[in-house]
């Protein structure tokens, strides 16, 4: 995530970082000029559902809250990180 937050400064775009599975809603109704990252760190030993987000790599990427279906734009990125168990 510090990667990301240094990348975008030294080339002055605009984005938004969000943090862990907790702020899954939030990344998904991002809206604005923007990018939006969700960074999970540690995926592949959390507790969080990966396959929730199997719909982000569709041709119209979206997730599906509770019930609602949230569109994604070109906006938005998910970053995985893991390590070995």
């Amino acid at each position: 995530s510090t990667f990301i937050e240094e990348y975008y400064k030294k080339t002055n775009k605009k984005a938004r970082l969000y943090n862990g599975p907790q702020q899954l809603v939030a990344f998904a109704k991002h809206k604005g000029d923007e990018d939006a990252f969700l960074f999970l760190d540690e995926a592949n030993l959390s507790d969080f559902q990966l396959n929730s987000l199997t719909s982000i790599n569709r041709d119209q990427p979206h997730l599906l809250l509770n019930g609602e279906y949230v569109q994604l734009s070109s906006k938005h990125f998910v970053i995985l990180t893991g390590n070995p168990k």
